[in-house]
């Protein structure tokens, strides 16, 4: 330990004296070169140098400040300007802020007035339309249809309604503005009387894209509830109708219980070049669709198909095939001239009967025209049938809404068939042609076959 701190304390003191030693050679050396010429004017440079930097350091400082100085000006000016134009914006703003509180207040009393209006307006149609209905006769009048009639139909929509997917249910149970009864009434309206769009906007207050919405939908749910009142009957109503109806005709007539004819519905001229052709009417001059029914001999139609764009009766007979439906069969069918239920290479034939054509430059027989004659007594029924159904002003006129291309259009098909199903349930309450009734031809054999007094009244 003695000779370690024995060597630490010589090593410090050994440091000390070579410290002393260059800090004397140092003092020495700066004394020597300060006598020195050269160094003096060495040292001259350095002092002026560092003076110009100074002097140029000051002159560039001066400068940056006077750049400084103008930019600081240059902005208070433009924040005055500033300043002065939010200023003016502000009071303009105010200005127009105060216009638009007193605008706003007059056409908010505005519109609450066309508010008011429009509810009170609103009240006064809810109550036209509830009056109607209550009303037996006004209801027949506006719509065609009792008040049981359009009972019966809008709860059949009910049920409709309540077994409809939920996708549908958005589509056709959505909240309106008006209730499903005032829509069925419009749409009833719509198919009777046929008004245009502004029509119904003026009468019942709604806008006119509103209204063809509200008609498309009803419509296509009072389709899905009168649909399934003209079908084909069963084998057991049709032996039934055979047995009734053979009692009155004539032995040539017997078995021919269903008449068939067609009728054309006129329409706008299509866009497409191709239907233009087909469903153009030479007879008329004018672009007419054409749909065929098939009734029983009292005018209760059992068949009406689509509505094919073409003239021709025989096009539909042989396009829907419905020689099939008589075909094999123990009853027939009684056509007019437009048709030939069995050509020539037909087979097996069916039960059918037309009238008989005239030859060129001849003259028919009496017999020939007695026959002729029959058959428009027994077919008239069928013309009928389209004169009740066409009492519907939507299928006496022009219809407006045919398009092959919009989406948005309401299909003919679903106009036919629904106005066809709703003529039928009148036709079914006030027959078109009496249960007794007998063919003029028929009558004389019948008086001598039966008493009078077990004769109807209806039979003459």
């Amino acid at each position: 330990m003695v000779v370690r701190a024995y060597l630490l304390k010589f090593n410090m003191s050994t440091t000390r004296l070579q410290a002393k030693q260059k800090i004397k050679f140092n003092h020495e050396h700066y004394l020597h070169e300060r006598e020195n010429p050269e160094f003096l004017d060495r040292k001259n440079l350095v002092q002026r140098i560092r003076r110009q930097k100074l002097k140029s350091e000051k002159i560039e400082n001066s400068k940056q400040l006077e750049l400084l100085t103008r930019k600081v000006a240059n902005m208070e000016n433009q924040a005055h300007i500033f300043e002065s134009v939010i200023r003016e914006q502000k009071g303009e703003l105010d200005h127009q802020k105060k216009m638009i509180a007193d605008l706003s207040l007059e056409r908010f009393a505005a519109f609450e007035v066309a508010r008011h209006m429009v509810n009170k307006w609103n009240r006064r149609v809810e109550l036209n339309i509830n009056a109607v209905v209550e009303n037996e006769k006004a209801l027949y009048d506006m719509t065609g249809l009792s008040r049981y009639v359009f009972n019966e139909i809008s709860n059949r929509i009910q049920q409709i309604k309540d077994v409809m997917p939920n996708d549908l249910k958005k589509k056709y149970c959505a909240p309106t503005k008006l209730d499903q009864h005032h829509k069925l009434y419009i749409t009833l309206y719509w198919l009777r009387h046929y008004p245009k769009d502004r029509v119904l906007h003026w009468n019942f207050q709604i806008a006119r894209s509103t209204v063809t919405r509200y008609i498309r939908r009803t419509l296509a749910l009072i389709y899905l509830a009168v649909r399934d009142t003209i079908v084909w009957p069963t084998k057991q109503e049709i032996e039934n109708e055979l047995y009734h109806w053979n009692q009155f005709l004539p032995e040539q007539w017997k078995d021919m219980i269903f008449v068939i004819d067609g009728t054309e519905l006129k329409i706008h001229r299509p866009s497409i070049a191709e239907v233009q052709r087909k469903c153009f009417s030479v007879k008329h001059k004018q672009a007419m669709t054409n749909v065929l029914v098939i009734t029983k001999l009292n005018g209760e139609a059992v068949f009406v198909s689509r509505a094919i764009p073409t003239p021709s009766d025989q096009r539909i007979w042989n396009l829907l095939q419905l020689r099939k439906k008589f075909l094999l069969q123990h009853f027939g069918v009684i056509a007019d001239g437009g048709f030939t239920p069995n050509t020539a290479k037909s087979f097996p034939k069916i039960k059918a009967v037309k009238p008989i054509k005239k030859p060129k430059n001849e003259e028919l027989s009496t017999t020939e025209k007695e026959f002729n004659r029959t058959v428009a007594q027994l077919r008239v029924v069928v013309e009928n049938r389209f004169s009740r159904a066409k009492s519907w002003m939507i299928l006496s006129g022009t219809y407006r809404h045919y398009s092959l291309v919009k989406s948005n259009s309401i299909p003919v098909d679903l106009v036919i068939q629904t106005v066809f199903n709703l003529s039928e349930i009148s036709i079914r309450q006030t027959p078109l042609r009496s249960p007794y009734w007998v063919p003029p031809s028929r009558r004389e054999d019948l008086m001598l076959d039966l008493l009078p007094n077990e004769l109807p009244r209806s039979v003459f």
